[in-house]
């Protein structure tokens, strides 16, 4: 088993860096790097190549990369990506700079493991419906940067987020098409992968924004095309979505309340109260004891 070793590292509040020294590449895949950064403004780095994947999670802010003689504006919600040998270059805005968290691999399975997240050298640049968790997990990394490496523990991380990437890849898919479609044939393809996304990922931090920049159309389109077919906005509908399932795990099991506000998508127990009530008319414990009497007497 390969154990790397650090060879550069830094911890202060606006940056975490964590890189290791990897001599020998007979593997399939490895942690190269991993950090956050809250970048100062008109923060530049590059020209340069890179002999490892890496890839940027931002979560606030916004910047433009250079790759392949093509210009991209990077905002919050966007993954961008460098392959091995690819020359690039990236700068934070002057006036809303990046704040981001990062994480680099290399092996033999890197490159190919690239194209299955979706990016290719011509696509270095997409939204994620599953950013948040992605950066909950290279925070936790972050975490036990000052400490001995624990080798076992990064490489969970690393295949969790794989996991997450190749979730977005699948749903990202859901998108594509081979043949060219008229306006009405392709406006119900977007409402079908909306709806589809919602229904199986309630639980996501799913952003109308993210979701139309995917599509390769605005939110404002996406959204009152979404409306026309179902009479309600995609945050209503996935409100409602959210609340369906709540209700039913009330009623069919014994879980806390806050485990199944976490499951329909809210971090915050009392704010899930607070929707629950909104659209029910009671809170979830007053909605359990409801529908279990009814459930024992009818």
């Amino acid at each position: 088993m390969l154990i790397p070793e650090i060879e550069s590292y830094v911890n202060n509040p606006d940056e975490v860096h964590v890189k290791f020294k990897i001599t020998d590449k007979k593997y399939d895949i490895g942690l190269t790097s991993y950090g956050f950064h809250k970048t100062p403004p008109h923060y530049a780095y590059g020209p340069l190549i890179r002999d490892y994947v890496l890839l940027h999670f931002v979560v606030n802010g916004k910047g433009y990369v250079e790759a392949n003689n093509t210009k991209y504006e990077i905002t919050k919600g966007y993954c961008f990506s460098f392959f091995p040998g690819q020359i690039h270059h990236y700068i934070s805005d002057e006036k809303d700079p990046w704040v981001y968290y990062y994480l680099g691999f290399d092996g033999g399975a890197a490159y190919e493991l690239l194209n299955e997240f979706g990016f290719h050298t011509n696509k270095i640049a997409k939204a994620l419906i599953n950013i948040n968790e992605i950066t909950r997990i290279i925070s936790e990394l972050c975490k036990t940067s000052g400490e001995p490496v624990n080798h076992f523990f990064q490489m969970g991380c690393l295949y969790h987020i794989f996991h997450y990437l190749k979730e977005n890849a699948a749903v990202g898919n859901l998108s594509q098409t081979r043949e060219p479609q008229s306006e009405p044939v392709k406006n119900n393809n977007y409402i079908q992968m909306v709806s589809g996304i919602i229904n199986h990922h309630y639980m996501k931090g799913i952003k109308v924004e993210a979701l139309a920049i995917d599509l390769g159309i605005s939110a404002g389109y996406l959204n009152s095309t979404f409306k026309e077919k179902f009479g309600k906005s995609i945050y209503q509908y996935l409100l409602e979505r959210r609340i369906q399932v709540a209700k039913e795990l009330l009623t069919i099991t014994n879980k806390h309340i806050k485990q199944i506000a976490f499951e329909v998508g809210y971090n915050d127990p009392l704010y899930f109260s607070r929707i629950f009530r909104k659209h029910t008319g009671c809170i979830p414990s007053e909605y359990r004891l409801q529908t279990n009497a009814k459930i024992k007497y009818e």
